[in-house]
C-alpha cells in the first residue's frame, strides 16, 4: 500500500517540515538532512526505496534530537532507518513520493 508523503511530521512539540529538493546534491553534496534550526527534513528525489530510506534517517535525526539529544551516531541511523523501512516494506507499505 502506498501511502502520501508527508508534508510534515509532529515530534515531540515540534513540526518539521517534509521537502524534496532537487538541489540538495548539489548544494550540501547529500541526499537527505535535518535542519533543526529550520524545523526541516530535506530530501533529493531518488528511487522510492532509497527516499524511503532516507526518510526514516533523517526523521530519526529529529526523534533523536528531540527526546535522546543527539545520542544516536550514524551507524545507529542508518540502522534504525533501514530496519524500519524493512519492517513497513514487509507489511506492504512504502511511502509514495510522487504527486
Amino acid at each position: 500500500m502506498l501511502v502520501p508523503f508527508p508534508h510534515s511530521i509532529q515530534v515531540g512539540g515540534l513540526e518539521y517540515q517534509v521537502v524534496i529538493d532537487p538541489k540538495l546534491l548539489e548544494k550540501e553534496g547529500i541526499v537527505g538532512l535535518c535542519s533543526h534550526n529550520e524545523l526541516k527534513i530535506s530530501l533529493f528525489p531518488l528511487l522510492r526505496g532509497l527516499m524511503n530510506i532516507n526518510f526514516w534517517h533523517e526523521s530519526i535525526h529529529c526523534i533523536d534530537k528531540v527526546f535522546f539529544h543527539n545520542k544516536l551516531d550514524e551507524t545507529e541511523t542508518n540502522a534504525l532507518a533501514n530496519g524500519i523501512y524493512q519492517v513497513l516494506k514487509g507489511m506492504g507499505i512504502e511511502i509514495d513520493w510522487e504527486e
